[in-house]
């Protein structure tokens, strides 16, 4: 059985935040800084000890299972109201 991670963008990569981002996380394969977006926090919530990598770190390969950490819904809310980064 695979481990479920959660993955999430460099901070230095995002051209667009969210204004409940949690910022203060890293990946815990480089230790990178990384922008936790609500639903992704809400995940975090339920399981607080999984494990946060950044999208380079986390080399998907054809097959792996990839889920979204919310709703179709929460994600297009999310992307709408982040911001540019500054």
């Amino acid at each position: 059985m695979t481990d479920i991670v959660l993955v999430a963008m460099r901070l230095k990569d995002m051209w667009k935040v969210h204004p409940d981002q949690d910022s203060s996380r890293v990946c815990s394969k480089c230790g990178e800084a990384v922008g936790i977006y609500p639903s992704g926090q809400n995940e975090l919530a339920h399981r607080p000890d999984m494990k946060i990598i950044c999208l380079p770190c986390s080399n998907p390969q054809p097959g792996d299972d990839v889920l979204s950490a919310g709703t179709l819904g929460e994600i297009k809310r999310e992307l709408r109201d982040s911001v540019r980064r500054q």
